[in-house]
């Protein structure tokens, strides 16, 4: 599992599955998974799922930047590891309130096109694509059930991860 702290917090949902290694960063960016690639590729992994983006989004990196990172990062996967299955995972919807600047609906706003955007990454490459935002979105913001902080899940939103998870590792 690579990707931020949503990945991160994963750990505590996923400790009774074997073989599971995760590389979820607290305050990651796609930058800094670009930055620490080679550590995930000399691993040889057999499946990845990648779930980044949130940070990129919420400190308003331009969405370009964001596409052309997560490129780079599938490009050398795909080059490095070709025997690795790939997951991409969308960015979750958040419930954050926004500030003067930049309103929670904004934000949700640029989830979706990025979203959009890996899908469309995940058919370039013939990779797999796990549309969790559908799962956890009400109104275009996270569910407030599922709704620790604003940006985080709570138990339940890691359950219905979890769920989709399984789903792709048998």
């Amino acid at each position: 599992f690579l990707g931020n702290s949503h990945t991160e917090f994963l750990k505590q949902h996923v400790a009774g599955l074997p073989n599971i290694v995760n590389r979820g960063i607290t305050g990651d960016f796609t930058e800094g998974v670009l930055l620490r690639l080679e550590e995930i590729i000399r691993s040889n992994p057999k499946k990845i799922f990648i779930e980044i983006g949130t940070n990129d989004i919420i400190e308003k990196v331009p969405e370009h930047k964001i596409y052309e990172n997560y490129e780079q990062i599938i490009a050398r996967l795909t080059i490095e590891t070709p025997q690795t299955e790939i997951y991409i995972q969308s960015i979750f919807p958040c419930a954050l309130e926004g500030s003067l600047i930049t309103s929670r609906e904004n934000i949700n706003a640029r989830i979706l096109r990025v979203n959009e955007e890996l899908k469309l990454l995940a058919k370039k490459y013939d990779l797999h694509y796990i549309n969790l935002y559908d799962k956890l979105a009400e109104n275009n913001s996270l569910r407030s059930d599922l709704n620790a902080d604003g940006v985080h899940l709570n138990k339940k939103g890691y359950s219905i991860w979890m769920e989709e998870i399984k789903k792709q590792l048998n």
